[in-house]
Formats: structure tokens, sequence, C-alpha cells
């Protein structure tokens, strides 16, 4: 019979390990979304970078990505969805031009 503290470290490690995998999962989709991106394949980067969104993953550089490629493709709606939650500062309310 395997002793109690055996079992409850490999338990441990189990578990460690377990919640590792999605972690490593997003990295190689943000890696591969990158890739896509630097190659101006904004088509691809925005599906991966879409996918990442949606399943929780948000990160300063997927926010301006995704709101890069929005311009960049004329959809400016879609973009300053992600500029403003990149940067709050530029609210409906703050619309006015500095000078």
């Amino acid at each position: 019979m395997m002793p109690v503290k055996y079992l409850k470290y490999c338990s441990i490690l189990l578990i460690f390990i377990l919640r590792m995998l999605p972690v490593q999962a997003q990295q190689r989709k943000l890696k591969k979304a990158a890739e896509h991106y630097q190659t101006l394949a904004y088509v691809d980067a925005k599906k991966i970078y879409e996918e990442l969104v949606s399943s929780g993953f948000i990160s300063q550089e997927v926010l301006l990505r995704l709101g890069n490629i929005y311009y960049f493709n004329a959809e400016y709606t879609r973009a300053i969805t992600y500029y403003r939650t990149l940067y709050p500062s530029l609210s409906k309310e703050n619309t006015t031009p500095i000078y």
C-alpha cells in the first residue's frame, strides 16, 4: 500500500501540471498570432486574437494588435472599442481635441 504522503504529493503535482496546460496552449496561440501579425496576415491573426480574448486571455499586446488589425482594415468602430479598452482615457466624453 502506498503511503499517504506519497499520494498527497502526487495529487498536488498532477493538479499543478494540469493547471499549466491551458497557459501553455494560450502562449502557443499568442506566438502563432504574433507570427501572422508580423507577416501582415491580419485575418488569421485576428481570428486567433479574438479566440484568446473570448477565452479570457486579455493583455495590452492583444488589445493593441486587435485595435491595429481593425484599424488597418478600415473597421474603425471595432478598432476604437479595443483602443478604448486599452486606453481608458479615450472615453466617449473625452473626444475634444487638445491643441
